[in-house]
């Protein structure tokens, strides 16, 4: 399909792409940037680094991890010493002995003082020892990190000096497990619901002073002074120097770019501007020919890269803010429209690379604007409805929300809602604005001479003026387009081509039979055949004048050159078969030329398949009793003498591709004529015939 690039078509594409990154580095900021790039367990491939600049060695984020991680392994707990506790146990148990002793036994009541200092004594040693409170915490760190506070006094000790709850119940049980009757069920139940916690745990001290701990982590670790080495060429980038080259990378950022060279710094802008664009150009010419071959589709895809990188150096000029308000994903929505989601990405990708040289907090703004993007494009894959762009606005919005909240949760540690209002209403004006892709796309499709879906969708209408003219004058053909619109467009979605284009194309492919539509067989309608009082060049010059008239009225009434392709392509440069072979068995043959169409052959998919599927519905209108057989062998035929003539030379299409064709024809013309596959009967054991599967 594309042929070899001459050196005047190189030149002008280099020249595109060079315009493009002269006018995006005009719009960049004039400051310097780290330039450095190395990779860990690498060499380091540039010269010896020695600092133009004192600078401190910052802590790598998982050093400053793991030195917070150390305090609150080996962080104490503090716990207050309630010292009203015993005293408040005392007074409990001696209130509920006398409460329920009388009502025991008289022997009882005649021994109360020795049940009474029973009780008491069992329950100081409990409390001289400690009963503490139990906490979660506990599993966090070692047995030895305590802190009690008695008043004003504070003295280390250790959970196991103490008794837990659990532990002290079973310390009262043991000392009157081998006593008497009242003991165990009266003492000891007393005791019990006296034991209270004495050591309580304090957790307001105990997460302040935390806190404070965690705030004396320093995010420094030493400092590089003037003119000291900081890497030697060849060097291995280890751990450590990977984090003195960042530790400099950022002194260097905030103490030294702008004394850079002005003429170096242009340099290297021009430098990341090329590259960024040739990542777009690369996949262009890899995997998107036919925008590459094209310097009009080159220059409407680099047009909306500069024109937004312009807006936004603009923008900023204003105030940093003012850029989230811009539609930035005008960028991917526009490409999406007219070069295909995957085209877009790209496009995306090479403009946000140069926006993160202009605008602040520059991963933060490509990341938003990224995923963004990708919704947009993801939510107008085929655009062909003009509602779907509202939708697509309604998704982009909270997407812009959700991730400037996740960047707000990283920066500040807590949502900050009333400073989140006013980004919130520049990502709305930045929804809001994709409104103006209508009238955007409207322009570049007349400038660039370009088609949309939507643009598609309205000239397929068949309800427009030309193709009702053409069902009223031609009726047979208008019944034939349709039947060749149906076949191509079922056959462009199985080998990947552009379905809503072919089936326009195939609209319109005899739209010249207007003229003079009585010289088609399929609008005669068994009247008289006007060919058989004209000489069979004089039938050709008929047949072949349809295309051409076909492009005229094309033209006249504005439709798309693409549209136009489809008219002047569907025949190719092929003979006119039936006058041709008449002329030439009956000796009448002056001239081949009088019996060939002009051409040219087709130039895509698309027109490929309208030429194909023209083909297959004309001839099998001829076959009188169609059956499975004569439908397979007249497409075999048909596709295949399309081949042998090099009709297809000049698109892409594959074997593989003409293969697909040739089954879906086959299938959707028995359909047509109603024809039952025939399957070969089986024969069961004993010879009796098997049921047709």
């Amino acid at each position: 399909m594309f042929k070899k690039l001459s050196s005047l078509q190189i030149v002008i594409k280099i020249g595109l792409f060079l315009a493009a990154a002269v006018l995006i580095v005009l719009m960049l900021p004039r400051k310097g940037a780290y330039n450095y790039e190395y990779q860990i367990g690498k060499p380091w491939i540039y010269n010896d680094l020695i600092a133009p600049i004192s600078f401190p060695i910052y802590k790598s984020d998982d050093m400053i991890e793991a030195d917070r991680q150390s305090i609150m392994q080996n962080r104490k707990l503090y716990f207050d010493n309630d010292t009203a506790a015993v005293s408040n146990g005392l007074f409990k148990i001696e209130r509920t002995l006398s409460d329920i002793w009388p009502d025991i036994s008289d022997n009882a009541v005649k021994n109360y003082p020795y049940y009474l200092n029973l009780a008491t004594g069992i329950y100081n040693e409990i409390m001289k020892r400690g009963v503490i409170e139990t906490v979660p915490e506990w599993k966090e760190i070692p047995d030895n990190m305590i802190i009690v506070l008695t008043g004003n006094r504070a003295q280390n000790s250790a959970v196991s000096n103490y008794y837990s709850t659990e532990q002290a119940y079973a310390a009262v049980d043991e000392r009157i497990d081998s006593m008497a009757f009242l003991e165990k069920y009266y003492i000891a139940p007393i005791v019990k619901a006296s034991v209270t916690p004495a050591v309580r745990f304090n957790k307001d001290i105990t997460e302040k002073t935390l806190q404070q701990q965690l705030s004396t982590v320093s995010p420094t670790i030493g400092a590089i002074q003037s003119g000291q080495s900081i890497i030697n060429r060849g060097e291995i980038v280890t751990d450590e120097k990977a984090r003195i080259l960042e530790s400099y990378q950022k002194s260097y950022e905030e103490q030294v770019s702008n004394s850079r060279n002005l003429a170096w710094m242009i340099l290297g802008q021009s430098i990341t501007a090329l590259l960024s664009l040739l990542i777009l150009a690369l996949y262009l010419y890899l995997f998107k020919k036919e925008v590459f071959w094209s310097n009009k589709n080159i220059s409407l895809a680099l047009l909306v890269i500069v024109l937004m990188l312009f807006i936004m150096s603009v923008a900023v000029r204003f105030g940093d803010q003012y850029v989230y308000a811009i539609p930035i994903c005008l960028v991917p929505l526009l490409i999406t429209t007219f070069f295909g989601a995957r085209t877009a990405i790209f496009a995306h990708i090479a403009t946000l690379l140069n926006a993160g040289f202009i605008v602040v907090n520059g991963f933060e703004f490509m990341f938003i604007q990224l995923l963004a993007g990708i919704i947009t494009i993801f939510s107008i894959l085929r655009l062909h409805k003009r509602v779907q762009v509202l939708k697509m606005m309604l998704l982009v919005f909270p997407t812009y929300a959700v991730a400037y909240f996740g960047f707000m949760l990283i920066k500040n540690g807590a949502p900050d809602f009333s400073g989140m209002v006013d980004s919130l209403i520049y990502f709305a004006c930045s929804s809001g604005l994709l409104i103006i892709s209508y009238p955007l796309t409207y322009v570049f499709e007349r400038i660039f001479g370009l088609l949309t879906d939507i643009t598609l969708v309205e000239i397929s209408d068949t309800n427009n003026k030309l193709l009702r003219e053409l069902s009223a004058k031609a009726p047979g053909t208008f019944q034939h387009s349709n039947q060749v619109a149906n076949l191509a467009e079922e056959a462009a979605y199985a080998i990947d081509a552009n379905p809503m284009l072919t089936r326009a194309g195939a609209w319109y492919h005899d739209v010249g039979k207007i003229i003079n539509p009585l010289d088609f067989t399929e609008n005669q309608m068994n009247r008289e055949n006007p060919h058989d009082k004209l000489s069979y060049e004089e039938s050709a010059k008929i047949l072949i004048n349809h295309v051409k008239n076909g492009a005229e009225i094309a033209k006249k009434y504005h439709l798309p050159p693409q549209i136009v392709d489809f008219i002047r392509m569907h025949h190719g440069m092929r003979k006119t078969a039936y006058f041709y072979a008449k002329a030439k068995n009956e000796g009448k043959m002056r001239d081949t030329s009088f019996y060939t169409y002009p051409g040219p052959i087709p130039n895509s998919k698309e027109t490929a398949l309208v030429m194909m599927a023209d083909s297959v519905e004309a001839a099998s209108r001829s076959l009188k009793n169609p059956d499975e057989q004569s439908i397979n062998n007249l497409v075999d035929k048909i596709i295949d003498c399309l081949v042998a003539e090099h009709q297809f030379d000049n698109t892409d299409m594959t074997m593989a591709n003409i293969s697909a064709v040739k089954q879906l024809f086959k299938k959707r013309l028995m359909n047509i004529y109603h024809v039952r596959l025939e399957y070969p009967e089986e024969k069961k054991e004993g010879g009796s015939p098997a049921a047709v599967k």
